[in-house]
C-alpha cells in the first residue's frame, strides 16, 4: 500500500514539512464530518499556494493516491470522508484563501477556494458591493469553494437564487495537475460572462469536488441596497404559510425567506447564544434605518425577549431590500398585504438578529443543550411543497413511539431556493456524545453551557435509517438536493444516457478515480 512516509523523496520533502501533517490525532480529525465518520486519511495536505496545489495533486496522481477534497469542514453527507479501500489523504483548502482581485468597473470578483463568505463580504463592505448569492448562514467558517462544489443557500437566495447562479467562472485542477478553464476563463483569459457554448462551469458546480479541485472562482458583483427591513409574520397551519409564501416569490418581494415549525423556533429561542446576537443588533440598524426607528425596533425585541413565539404555531422571517426609502416602504407594504389576510405581523427579532450578526460560530451544529443534530432536506416546486409536508408530518407520526424512545426530536426549517423552489428541511436531534469534531470546532466559551450525554450509538443509528427513509420519501417526490456528497443519490437518479455521460466525464478527468472516489456515486 502506498503512504506518503514510504516515499523517500515524499512530499514533505518536496513541498514541505508544514504542509503536510501525518499526525494521527489530526488525521482523526480530518476523517470527521457533523455527522459521521470515515476510514481515517493517511495524511492532510495543506496548500498555501496555487503552485504547492498543483504539484501535490500531481504527486498523488503519480503515486496513485486519493485525495479527498474538503473546505471549511461543515459537511453532514460524507462529502469529504473516506469510504474507499484507496490510500487516501484529505486536502485542507482552507490554506488557499486569497481575494485575488475585486474589479468594481466589470462588477467580478476573483477568490481562491479557502476565502469564507465572511471574509469577502467584509473585504466587499467598503465598496457596498456584494455577490447575489452571499453566503450561508455558517460564513464564518464555509469556504467560497465548498459553497460552489457542494451548492449551497441563504442569503440573498430569495431573490438570486443558490450559490452556483453567482458563478462567472471557475478553475480547477483535475487529477493529472493539468488546469480545467471553464466559463469566463477562456484559455486562462478573463472573459465578460460565462457563458460560451455549452456551460462547461456548469459541471463544476454541485459536484462535490468529484471533477477537479477548484483553485480559483469568479463571482459577479452586484451593489448592495441601501435600504432594508426585517418581517416576521405568524401562521396556524402550514398549507397557508406555504402558498403564501408561493405568493411572496411570485410578487419577487424579499431577498430571505425562512419558515419554522413550533419545535423548531423553540430550539433556536433557547440557545444561549441568542443573548449575545442581540447586543450586536445595533450595527446594522444604524446603517439601515434613522436612529429614532432603531431605538422603537431595539425597545420592541427587548419587550418581546424570547417568549414571542411561544404562542406562535409556524412562523415565517423575511427581509425586504430597496435602493430608496420609498422603494423599500412599497415593497414592505406589499408583503404585509400579501399576508394580511392568513397570518398575523410578529415581533421581527429573528431576521433583525441574522442580520445585524449574519456569520456566527457554528453554534447550531449542536441542540441547544449539547445534544447532537443533523438535517435532511429536499427541493420541491412550491405546488407540491404542502403535500410532500403532510406526508413526512404522517411519516413521524407513525414512528412516533419508537422515536420517543430514543429521545429522538424533529423540527423543520423551510426556505426559498430561488423563485422557483422551496426547500424542506427536517432537523434531528438526539441525546448522544459529542465527536470530536464537535469539541474542535465549537468556541470554548459555548461548550461549557452544555450538559454532556453519554455515548447513544443505538439512537444514532435510528437516526440514520430514519434519515435514509425520509430521503427515499422525498425522491419519491422528485426532491432535488444539495451538497450530496455520499449520502445523497445522483448517479443512480439519472437517466441512462445522462447517467452515462457523467461517468464518460468522470473517466476523462480522473481516469483513475484518484479525486473524490465514490462522491456523486461516481466510480
Amino acid at each position: 500500500m502506498n503512504t506518503l512516509s514510504s516515499q523517500p523523496n515524499d512530499l514533505k520533502e518536496k513541498i514541505g514539512e508544514t504542509l503536510v501533517i501525518t499526525d494521527i490525532a489530526e488525521c482523526h480529525y480530518f476523517s470527521q464530518d457533523v455527522f459521521s465518520s470515515g476510514k481515517q486519511v493517511v495524511a492532510v495536505l495543506r496548500p498555501t499556494s496555487q503552485q504547492q496545489l498543483v504539484e501535490m495533486i500531481r504527486y498523488c496522481y503519480q503515486k496513485d493516491i486519493a485525495i479527498l477534497p474538503r473546505g471549511g469542514g461543515l459537511s453532514y453527507t460524507a462529502g469529504y470522508l473516506n469510504q474507499s479501500e484507496k490510500t487516501c489523504v484529505c486536502l485542507d483548502t482552507t490554506g488557499l484563501n486569497q481575494i485575488l482581485e475585486i474589479n468594481e468597473t466589470d462588477r467580478f470578483v476573483r477568490v481562491e477556494p479557502g476565502v469564507t463568505w465572511a471574509q469577502l463580504s467584509e473585504s466587499l463592505k467598503p465598496l457596498n458591493l456584494r455577490t447575489p448569492f452571499w453566503g450561508t448562514l455558517s460564513g464564518l467558517e464555509a469556504t467560497i469553494g465548498a459553497g460552489i462544489s457542494q451548492n449551497c443557500l441563504f442569503f440573498g437566495s430569495a431573490d438570486s437564487g443558490i450559490s452556483a447562479e453567482s458563478v462567472l467562472g471557475i478553475k480547477a485542477i483535475v487529477a493529472d495537475g493539468e488546469t480545467l478553464h471553464t466559463g469566463c476563463y477562456l484559455k486562462g483569459e478573463q472573459q465578460a460572462i460565462r457563458f460560451f457554448g455549452p456551460d462547461l462551469c456548469g459541471l463544476l458546480t454541485g459536484d462535490c469536488g468529484a471533477l477537479g479541485i477548484k483553485s480559483e472562482i469568479c463571482l459577479r458583483l452586484v451593489p448592495v441596497p441601501k435600504y432594508y427591513r426585517g418581517f416576521s409574520f405568524a401562521f396556524e397551519h402550514f398549507d397557508v404559510l406555504f402558498n403564501v409564501v408561493g405568493k411572496i416569490q411570485r410578487a419577487a418581494l424579499v431577498s430571505e425567506c425562512v419558515a419554522f415549525d413550533p419545535v423548531l423556533q423553540q430550539q433556536r429561542m433557547k440557545r444561549t447564544s441568542l443573548t449575545d446576537d442581540l447586543s450586536k443588533f445595533g450595527k446594522v440598524l444604524k446603517q439601515s434605518e434613522s436612529l429614532t426607528e432603531m431605538v422603537k425596533t431595539g425597545t420592541k425585541i427587548a419587550k418581546a425577549g424570547r417568549k414571542f413565539l411561544d404562542q406562535v404555531n409556524y412562523s415565517l422571517h423575511c427581509v425586504v431590500e430597496a435602493e430608496s426609502e420609498p422603494a423599500l416602504k412599497q415593497k414592505s407594504d406589499a408583503l404585509k398585504d400579501l399576508v394580511s389576510d392568513s397570518g398575523k405581523e410578529i415581533e421581527n427579532t429573528i431576521p433583525v438578529v441574522i442580520r445585524s450578526n449574519p456569520f456566527t460560530p457554528p453554534t447550531s451544529m449542536v441542540g441547544p443543550e449539547g445534544e447532537r443534530w443533523v438535517p435532511v432536506h429536499g427541493v420541491f416546486r412550491y405546488s407540491q411543497a404542502s403535500a410532500v409536508y403532510q406526508q413526512l408530518l404522517d411519516f413521524f407520526a407513525a414512528r412516533k413511539t419508537e422515536m420517543e424512545a430514543y429521545q429522538i426530536l424533529v423540527g423543520y426549517l423551510m426556505t426559498a431556493a430561488g423563485t422557483n423552489g422551496f426547500l424542506i428541511e427536517p432537523v434531528f436531534y438526539w441525546p448522544d456524545q459529542l465527536q470530536s469534531f464537535h469539541q474542535r470546532r465549537l468556541p470554548k466559551s459555548y461548550l461549557k453551557h452544555l450538559k454532556t450525554f453519554a455515548p447513544n450509538p443505538a439512537a444514532r443509528e435510528k437516526v440514520t435509517q430514519l434519515k435514509k427513509e425520509v430521503t427515499e420519501l422525498m425522491d419519491a417526490n422528485g426532491a432535488t438536493h444539495f451538497q450530496l456528497g455520499r449520502f445523497y443519490a445522483y448517479r443512480e437518479r439519472l437517466d441512462p444516457a445522462s447517467a452515462k455521460l457523467i461517468q464518460a466525464i468522470k473517466q476523462s478527468l480522473d481516469p483513475k478515480g484518484l479525486i473524490n472516489p465514490g462522491a456523486l456515486g461516481l466510480s
